[in-house]
């Protein structure tokens, strides 16, 4: 009874925030996949895998990579919850599809062509309607990277009563700490369910691979030579911090050179606006076509190639850090030995945040003045963000590994 009335609410909800999915272009997009329109038939079993954005889909990529090696002729669907999530994908993925809303009625219509051998999830995406369905059809659901910050820790407790049976509806839960191990047991998970295995999205290997690679793209991004800051994942608002402490960096004479990587494409145009408003002369990376920039700013307008950029990289702000909305994963710059940069909102990496904080391994920044120190230590002491950069980086080397330890507990 209660699933059924949680069906229909989330049916009608579904209708309600129809006009706010077709009121932006990303809500739009794929917007039918949502209702469950799918159009998937498949003769073949699915092993099946979803994250809810950019970064939880990240994090599944090496997990996906090496359960494609083990298992080459499966066939392998990736949900999220965001379209933007789907945009690239390895070769690796059979289908690409975005999660139905959490309603009996779009998941079954989703799912009535094909059969799932299993269900493996990022993190804590818990939606009672799918385990739900996928637990009645027999199909073992594994929670990989699994973790429960600080920030969401308390609503997870208070809403024990509905998570707790979700939870345990699941085969196994792989967690990233002990800390969240323990808060899966209190929300009423069996101890002998649940393993500390580490996190996956630190498993990315490096886009760029040798000295040879870096120094190309580099040439192809600036013609002047100088220090580098990429601006990596960037979020609206940050630009505050960093955009006037530049364009003063710039006047002065300084040999700087800056990449601006806004987190999602439809702020591509904020950004632009931003620099112009700044009076910060730039170049879209879309506009450049292999030759190098006379400005010494570029605006990373195309999805997809950050990870090689922070191969170029002297200093790496991590976006999402000076705005209140968790942070992203520093790692995906440190395994370059690039001296790493945050603000101090990181909830959603809080584990390997704190390690590289006290490990002496990154700059925390808080403000437009913490941010022009660090500008003018980069170019007067560049030697010390090497340091900085290879502290990182033996982070880095300390996280990786939790795919193989994954797939051990995945049962085959």
């Amino acid at each position: 009874m209660l699933n059924a009335a949680y069906s229909a609410f989330t049916a009608l909800l579904s209708g309600a925030v129809l006009p706010l999915f077709l009121a932006s272009e990303r809500g739009r997009s794929r917007l039918a996949e949502r209702f469950g329109c799918w159009n998937l038939i498949c003769g073949e079993p699915l092993a099946w895998f979803h994250g809810a954005s950019v970064g939880e889909v990240n994090g599944l990529l090496p997990l996906i990579g090496e359960y494609r090696k083990r298992n080459p002729s499966e066939k392998i669907l990736l949900t999220a919850t965001s379209s933007t999530a789907l945009e690239r994908l390895p070769d690796a993925v059979t289908h690409a599809r975005l999660l139905p809303f959490d309603s009996n009625f779009w998941i079954r219509k989703a799912l009535r062509q094909i059969s799932i051998t299993k269900f493996i999830v990022s993190e804590t995406e818990l939606w009672p309607g799918l385990i739900s369905q996928l637990h009645r059809k027999g199909v073992p659901c594994y929670l990989v990277n699994g973790k429960l910050s600080d920030f969401t820790w308390p609503r997870y407790r208070r809403l024990r009563f509905i998570f707790g049976p979700v939870l345990r509806k699941f085969s196994k839960i792989m967690v990233t700490g002990a800390k969240a191990a323990n808060r899966f047991q209190e929300l009423g998970v069996a101890k002998e369910k649940i393993f500390v295995t580490g996190n996956s999205k630190y498993d990315q290997p490096p886009a760029i691979t040798d000295g040879a690679q870096a120094d190309r793209l580099r040439r192809e991004l600036f013609l002047s030579d100088g220090a580098v800051v990429v601006l990596g994942s960037i979020r609206p608002s940050e630009e505050r911090y960093w955009f006037p402490p530049i364009k003063e960096a710039l006047e002065s004479g300084a040999a700087l050179n800056v990449v601006v990587a806004p987190r999602h494409k439809e702020k591509f145009e904020y950004f632009a606006d931003e620099l112009k408003r700044s009076g910060i002369p730039f170049k879209r990376w879309s506009e450049m076509g292999g030759s190098a920039a006379s400005e010494r700013v570029v605006l990373l307008d195309t999805m997809g190639v950050l990870s090689g950029i922070y191969a170029i990289a002297d200093l790496a702000f991590i976006g999402a850090t000076l705005v209140d909305l968790g942070g992203h994963n520093p790692l995906e710059a440190a395994q370059y030995k690039v001296g790493v940069c945050m603000g101090p909102y990181a909830t959603n990496i809080k584990d390997v945040f704190d390690e590289l904080l006290s490990k002496d391994a990154l700059y925390l920044v808080k403000s437009r003045d913490d941010v022009a120190a660090l500008i003018h230590k980069l170019l007067k002491e560049r030697a010390s963000l090497k340091v900085k950069g290879s502290r990182a980086f033996e982070v880095w080397q300390a996280n990786f590994g939790a795919t193989e330890r994954i797939l051990e507990k995945l049962d085959l």
